[in-house]
């Protein structure tokens, strides 16, 4: 939406401000996991172990599109993580696996 609203010259602030509040969100579970583990917030997670559980978008569907546990593991580079999703489809477990194994 905010593509379009750009490509149409609307200025929509409330969603871009929506946008960065979710962005955010991202980094503050980052830091709650380094501060479980013992790092500095923003600090290297390399050779962590991590289980991430529940991957889909909301609970009780299997819709992994913009997933927020997505969103974290794609970001804690270097840990050794883990996945599990019970509502995912198998044909999905493979762009999860992908995700969760570039961590």
């Amino acid at each position: 939406m905010l593509r379009v609203a750009d490509a149409t010259g609307f200025d929509f602030d409330l969603l871009d401000a929506t946008l960065k509040v979710n962005d955010r969100q991202v980094e503050r579970v980052l830091d709650k996991v380094c501060a479980a583990c013992g790092i500095a917030p923003g600090g290297s997670l390399d050779g962590v172990r991590l289980g991430l559980l529940g991957l889909t978008f909301k609970a009780n569907t299997n819709d992994l599109r913009d997933s927020p546990a997505l969103a974290v593991a794609a970001r804690c580079g270097g840990a050794r993580a883990r996945s599990w999703s019970p509502t995912t489809p198998a044909r999905s477990n493979t762009d999860t696996r992908r995700v969760v194994a570039s961590c």
